[in-house]
């Protein structure tokens, strides 16, 4: 139990460093550049760079789930996999590997607390999804 304790901790502050780190890539004020010297490169970066955040965002949560899941805390479990799995539908879209990874543990944690049917449509567009 200690060792998942403290997994989480880091977890949760990786969590905490990745919100700030999105908040600075939306912040114009993190840059030193003028709209004129962004270029499409300067953009793709950009947008490259928030891409990257959020799967690293999606696989956090993903991890903060599957400790909790794992130390028998679902009622956690349930809400940080619920929301991971919003956000990244939301913000990287329902086909992106993150996304479905995401519902495929949140499945798995529906299921032990008994929601089966709620965890048979999650594995299953999961799979779906995956088998593309």
């Amino acid at each position: 139990q200690g060792n998942l304790e403290f997994a989480l901790e880091n977890l949760l502050s990786a969590q905490d460093i990745l919100k700030q780190a999105k908040c600075c890539n939306k912040d114009t004020n993190c840059t030193s550049e003028t709209d004129e010297d962004k270029d499409a490169g300067n953009r793709d970066a950009e947008n490259n760079a928030t891409t990257l955040l959020q799967i690293l965002t999606t696989r956090c949560e993903r991890y903060i789930g599957l400790v909790y899941h794992t130390m028998g805390n679902f009622s956690k479990a349930k809400k940080s996999l619920e929301n991971c799995v919003t956000d990244s539908f939301r913000t990287l879209g329902g086909e992106h590997i993150e996304t479905l990874h995401a519902k495929s543990v949140f499945g798995t944690v529906l299921f032990d607390i008994g929601m089966l049917p709620q965890a048979m449509d999650m594995w299953h567009e999961a799979h779906e999804g995956l088998s593309k």
